[in-house]
């Protein structure tokens, strides 16, 4: 299943216009703070294709070096609910989006683009820390949808919930394979309802 059959480019480019690429990198994002409908947040502005893509995140009540978002994981993989936002550090947030328009813009809008960026990712999370954890992974992955909707989005494409939530579960089944042996899945220990206590269990 393919989601970016809407995104219309050219494939061939000068040697001027690769030039002209190199040559940019640093000005291919913005980083902003604004208050939206009395909320602080955090806009990064992404040069992709010629387009300036706003990718906005609500920085967090609770800590001001957090964003937070609302993941379209499916419910079987959260001991939390469907309508429970996650959080991630603003630093890693910035860093992760703008690897992924570097990454696009120097190889190609496509899913073959996408997959091989977030595959990097994933692979510098497991060189640091010789492992990752479930939901490290899923928070790569719904960087990497925070980006292709942004992108659907200035190509005048929307996506409702249960789209999106199919898009997320196929770019995990297209990742897995090639991370399982590093992956280790967050179990809870139940015993005490009131509090259960997450452990590690290898990824099978």
């Amino acid at each position: 299943m393919k989601f970016l059959n809407f995104f219309k480019r050219k494939n061939k480019t000068t040697n001027q216009e690769n030039q002209k690429k190199n040559n940019d990198l640093n000005s291919n994002f913005t980083v902003e703070k604004h208050t939206v409908e009395g909320k602080k947040c955090i806009v990064i502005r992404l040069k992709i294709d010629d387009n300036k893509i706003p990718i906005l995140a609500p920085i967090s009540n609770q800590n001001s070096e957090m964003i937070e978002y609302k993941s379209y994981r499916s419910k079987n993989l959260t001991f939390q609910s469907e309508d429970f936002f996650y959080m991630t550090p603003i630093e890693s947030f910035i860093k992760e989006i703008t690897f992924f328009g570097k990454y696009l813009n120097e190889n190609g809008l496509n899913d073959n683009s996408f997959e091989n960026a977030l595959l990097i990712l994933a692979e510098r999370h497991i060189e640091k820390n010789k492992r990752i954890i479930d939901n490290d992974l899923y928070g790569l992955i719904d960087m990497a949808l925070m980006v292709k909707t942004s992108i659907a989005l200035s190509y005048k494409t929307q996506f409702n919930s249960e789209q999106l939530k199919g898009m997320w579960l196929y770019i995990l089944n297209k990742t897995l394979p090639k991370i399982k042996n590093n992956l280790y899945n967050t179990k809870y220990d139940l015993s005490n309802p009131s509090q259960p206590k997450p452990y590690l269990e290898k990824f099978l």
